[in-house]
């Protein structure tokens, strides 16, 4: 399969910013500003396709929410497999 996108991406959560729980570069997050991370996630893509479909004006979205517990799960996870 062959594709290609090109957009914006926005994100929005309940931190304070830049929201900490990210991972940037690989490198995993930290702990959530207040034990919880409520967000959004939402990209407009204007122009792509995959093989012959066109992907051009879709705006998928994604709403997370992640509690220290699972931060922590997640970070000893990618602590780990190195």
């Amino acid at each position: 399969m062959t594709y290609a996108v090109g957009g914006s991406y926005f994100e929005s959560c309940n931190c304070d910013p830049i929201c900490p729980c990210r991972r940037i570069d690989g490198v995993p997050g930290g702990r959530s500003t207040h034990g919880e991370c409520l967000g959004v996630l939402s990209w407009v893509i204007e122009r792509g396709h995959a093989d012959d479909v066109s992907l051009g004006l879709l705006v998928p979205v994604s709403s997370l929410s992640v509690t220290e517990a699972r931060i922590e799960q997640l970070v000893v996870s990618a602590t780990s497999s190195r």
